[in-house]
């Protein structure tokens, strides 16, 4: 769904708190847009994309009704020295989902990143168009520090889709994990979400018919997994229309909170998927599996550091249409790419902890998409992050482009060996990319150390490719 080229705020959005400041700093719009008003159809010339943030998960959904919570949308667009080609002329328009829910944001020119606070029971969708829809990449993240929720969370915001697989909570006391769908369309859009264990689908733990209303939101909690589905996955399925999809973990142990964590999806089933931004810790650091097919699938993991060496090689079987997962031995803490291969299509996530017990943070890395062009996005502040780049065979290379706040651009050349971890530090960097010169490559976010006010943080975020070029077909994304 486009929402046209340039949209206004409405007196309906703006009475219920949303606001945006700051528009003066585009070079084209940035404007609010109330769903629940039709947008004029683009032109099949025009170019759109589309992604939805998540927002906060906690607010309205069952368990936490009344919880606070504020989460920070950060978008960019590619500078001019990364997308020459890039059309100056162009917008970028934001809805809340549904337009009930409160928050704000705020924007900032081609080359800086927008950082905004959003609150209240629900997501955000972004639309790019004409050149904007160019190297354009958005991001959320949150530092929790509450005795409800402590650590960090950090996603993707994506484009909606009708098929999608995710790691989803765990076996320990204490874990709740949420399903967040957002549907940014004119239509309602029926989801399943089946969850997937060692056996096979959950029956009593999935969800059927779940019905998202119109540019609305839906939030399923999901709790008390028993042994069978210590390493589930979800499989999210839609119907009449497609969704947003993202996965917010919790899991506190007593009265100690053990972190959170939130994803974007796995890359689709494949036989060959590659985990590119893995931050491990001092806890366990497992691997999950899941297998859609109906074909038992021989799975081998290599989880490989940044001098080429092989850390972890292990070899499972897991059933047709069920998950497993995988606990690696004696990784030490530090950033890894791994690559799961197997003789039937497979879909894959890892999960890594700063501690074995008391106060720790986890996170979530998937396998993620080839980058064959162009990737990036904003850098979460406040947070020692990396980028991780993995180009497993042959190997590859990239131009690299760090922004500051300043909007400065900095580019170096990076190989990227094969079969290794390639790890670049971000500190005091607003916003990375990273143009292929020799590839397929893939690339991730790692954040792994101490936050502010000391607290722990585990967290990653596979990067996606995004658009490099103007072209004169439609290319939205939603």
């Amino acid at each position: 769904m486009s929402f046209g080229s340039v949209l206004r705020a409405t007196g309906g959005a703006a009475a219920a708190g949303v606001l945006v400041l700051g528009a003066t700093g585009w070079t084209g719009s940035f404007d609010l847009a109330d769903p629940a008003r039709p947008a004029a159809q683009a032109a099949t010339t025009s170019i759109t994309r589309q992604v939805v943030c998540p927002g906060p998960d906690r607010p309205g959904a069952e368990g936490s009704e009344n919880d606070r919570q504020t989460v920070e949308v950060s978008t960019a667009l590619a500078p001019k020295a990364v997308v020459p080609r890039a059309d100056s002329a162009g917008s970028v328009t934001a809805a809340r989902l549904p337009s009930t829910a409160g928050g704000s944001l705020t924007s900032q020119p081609r080359g800086k990143v927008s950082r905004g606070s959003l609150s209240g029971g629900g997501g955000l969708g972004l639309t790019a168009s004409g050149g904007h829809a160019v190297g354009f990449a958005a991001v959320q993240s949150a530092i929790d520090d509450t005795d409800r929720a402590r650590g960090l969370t950090l996603a993707a915001c994506t484009a909606t889709t009708d098929d999608a697989w995710l790691p989803i909570g765990g076996a320990q006391d204490g874990r709740v994990a949420r399903l967040v769908l957002t549907n940014p369309g004119a239509n309602p859009v029926t989801v399943s979400a089946s969850v997937v264990g060692a056996k096979g689908v959950a029956a009593d733990k999935s969800a059927d018919g779940v019905v998202v209303a119109p540019a609305g939101r839906t939030v399923l909690t999901f709790g008390a997994f028993g042994p069978d589905l210590a390493g589930a996955m979800v499989h999210v399925n839609a119907t009449g229309g497609t969704v947003a999809v993202a996965v917010a973990d919790l899991w506190m142990t007593g009265e100690t909170t053990s972190g959170e964590a939130m994803t974007a999806p796995t890359a689709p089933p494949a036989t060959s998927q590659v985990i590119p931004a893995i931050a491990a810790g001092d806890g366990p650091t497992t691997v999950r599996i899941a297998v859609p097919g109906a074909e038992d699938a021989i799975a081998r993991v290599r989880v490989m550091d940044t001098d080429g060496n092989v850390v972890a090689d292990e070899v499972r079987t897991v059933a047709a249409g069920a998950a497993g997962q995988i606990e690696l031995k004696d990784v030490p803490q530090g950033s890894y790419v791994a690559e799961v291969t197997a003789d039937v299509p497979v879909v894959a996530a890892v999960q890594t902890t700063t501690a074995r017990s008391g106060r720790a943070d986890f996170g979530w890395s998937v396998a993620g998409e080839q980058i064959t062009a162009l990737a990036g996005g904003p850098v979460p502040a406040e947070v020692p992050a990396s980028v991780v780049l993995a180009a497993p065979g042959r190997g590859g290379a990239v131009l690299l482009h760090t922004v500051d706040a300043s909007g400065r651009t900095t580019t170096r050349p990076v190989t990227v060996p094969g079969d290794r971890a390639t790890t670049v530090s971000l500190r005091g960097v607003a916003s990375v990319w990273l143009s292929v010169k020799r590839g397929p490559v893939w690339a991730g976010l790692a954040v792994s150390g101490t936050g502010p006010r000391g607290m722990p943080v585990n967290e990653a975020l596979t990067l996606a490719p995004v658009l490099d070029r103007p072209t004169v077909a439609d290319a939205a994304t939603g």
